[in-house]
């Protein structure tokens, strides 16, 4: 396997791949780092005086960072409608099923929200998409399906009403691919269920040039992650560090051999642009 280059070189550049197919995430990484290292190197500055002019980025190693989006992954919309019944729960696993669906079918899950159905979400971005179409979740978005159920659990004591339901029926609405962990916890709980694969991820064909050269690749999900495995293997190149977005970006990463060594505590540019910086700062005092 040939190795992969290094771009930390003289010049102090740090390159950064986020596996997203929009700039929006890269580019706004660029700059909360950029904020953040000069904010930080002026703190530097200030407490150390002089001995801090010859180094233009106290912060670490790096002089520069550069951040660049190249997707692993694309997606296509499945043959999918929404059921019939009437769910008491509707449940979105992620933001991008809301792009798949047409205009009649945001006007039933708005007429469900009017006639009672309640919502939950993993993700503040789902929640901000169902927002969008005028629909509120029952409580606040969940970081990943696992706290989605304690969530929900503690919801169904609460609520006697459930307990009347001859059974509660609940939608699952996401991708083809989504782990099983929600539908399987909802299930416990008495509820009827029925999913529906709204899109499907898969891996494209090659491995872009920019993630040949990566000090740092941040993974947006799992299914990116096991691309990412997947096409560097073909490609032979060894795969740079990864930053996931998420525990259950980290865990995918992982078990498809993946050295994961941060994972964003939100899916926001603020939270992984300090990440990288964290990282960049323990690098350079080893």
């Amino acid at each position: 396997m040939t190795e992969r280059k290094t771009s930390k070189n003289g010049a102090g550049v740090m390159r950064i791949v986020v596996t997203q197919k929009r700039k929006q995430l890269a580019q706004e990484i660029a700059v909360c780092l950029q904020q953040n290292s000069a904010r930080v190197g002026e703190t530097a500055r200030s407490r150390t005086g002089s001995r801090a002019e010859s180094s233009p980025c106290p912060v670490g190693a790096v002089e520069n960072f550069s951040v660049v989006a190249a997707p692993l992954t694309d997606y296509k919309k499945e043959n999918f409608q929404l059921p019939a019944t009437f769910p008491d729960w509707v449940f979105f696993t992620s933001a991008r099923s809301f792009e798949y669906l047409d205009k009649a079918q945001i006007a039933q899950l708005q007429s469900l929200a009017a006639r009672g159905s309640r919502y939950g979400v993993v993700g503040e971005k789902t929640a901000a998409a169902l927002q969008n179409i005028g629909i509120t979740c029952a409580f606040t978005p969940a970081a990943n399906a696992r706290a989605l159920l304690g969530v929900l659990s503690e919801q169904l004591v609460a609520d006697t009403g459930i307990a009347a339901q001859n059974p509660p029926c609940a939608w699952i609405l996401g991708s083809k691919q989504a782990k099983p962990t929600l539908l399987a916890g909802v299930q416990k709980f008495g509820m009827k269920v029925e999913k529906v694969a709204i899109y499907s991820p898969y891996s494209l064909p090659c491995l872009a040039e920019n993630f040949y050269d990566a000090d740092i690749v941040v993974v947006t999900a799992g299914s990116a992650a096991v691309a990412y495995a997947q096409l560097t293997a073909v490609a032979r190149v060894r795969p740079a560090p990864i930053i996931a977005l998420g525990e259950q970006s980290a865990q995918d990463a992982q078990r498809a051999g993946l050295e994961v060594i941060g994972v964003a505590a939100r899916p926001t540019a603020a939270d992984i642009a300090k990440l990288i910086l964290k990282i960049d700062l323990e690098n350079s005092r080893k």
